[in-house]
């Protein structure tokens, strides 16, 4: 955060002491740690002067956005922690410094995707049901989004629909439906996962297409995930665009979501 000395003004530049700091108030959702290192001084004096620094550091702990951390304080879409300190020397005049540190929001680099099981007779019966894993930034892989949302949008350019046609009971498929979960809530509830998206056909909407010998036939659908911080204002785009869909024949049926496929006789 910030290295300290004391010294002469030029054109003596003779150092008086490196000093220490000494904190008054330790960070909620942090580390600090002091040390000393060697350089020049940052307001260009006594610029062949190499002078002894006291160093005091910060380090982010929390590895969560999520606001059920007591306390916690956030602005703007950014992770706030304070820390309170005195850099002092002897000889030289104690100097009390505030420091707000600022961590922006850390977002998944991707996720990855596992079949799960078929869907029951229901609402989403015969649907394929998939379980999804985000991954934390490399820089901080024990980062956990759980409380988080996260929801899927439609960047657009779905379809076509081979099993549509005019007069159909059933709209278009070529596009999402405009799910919403929780990170490791409901039917998911291991750390990093969520779920379960189900992707496909309904029984329904397959019995019907092949009483009216519509297959072999089907869809596919592209989805963008985005994710929201409890201090976010609107979600965020996280990963690539995945392409989802379904398809069956006479006697299978096949759930599709980015990049993995199941099928079975159905």
């Amino acid at each position: 955060m910030l290295a300290y000395t004391g010294y002469k003004f030029p054109p003596v530049c003779e150092e008086i002491s490196s000093g220490y700091w000494q904190v008054t108030t330790n960070p909620k959702y942090g580390k600090i740690t002091t040390g000393e290192i060697t350089g020049h001084l940052d307001n260009g004096q006594c610029p062949d002067k190499t002078f002894t620094f006291a160093a005091i550091y910060y380090e982010w702990t929390a590895h969560t956005n999520n606001t059920a951390l007591p306390n916690q304080l956030f602005v703007g879409g950014k992770a706030n922690d304070f820390v309170y300190a005195i850099w002092q020397a002897i000889t030289v005049t104690p100097f009390p410094f505030e420091f707000e540190i600022t961590v922006p929001l850390v977002r998944p680099s991707s996720e990855t995707t596992a079949f799960a099981a078929w869907a029951p007779t229901g609402a989403d019966g015969g649907t394929g049901k998939w379980k999804q894993t985000l991954h934390p930034p490399a820089d901080d892989p024990t980062f956990v989004f759980d409380g988080e949302s996260v929801q899927e949008a439609n960047p657009g350019g779905g379809g076509p629909d081979t099993c549509w046609f005019a007069g159909s009971a059933f709209l278009q498929f070529t596009g999402i439906t405009g799910g919403t979960w929780t990170v490791a809530a409901g039917q998911v509830t291991t750390s990093n996962d969520w779920g379960f998206d189900y992707v496909g056909w309904h029984d329904v909407a397959v019995d019907y297409y092949r009483l009216h010998h519509r297959a072999p036939c089907g869809t596919t659908f592209p989805q963008q995930m985005t994710i929201k911080s409890p201090t976010d204002d609107a979600y965020v785009n996280y990963g690539t665009v995945n392409t989802l869909g379904g398809s069956f024949t006479a006697t299978t049926e096949t759930s599709l979501r980015a990049g993995h496929r199941k099928t079975r006789t159905h």
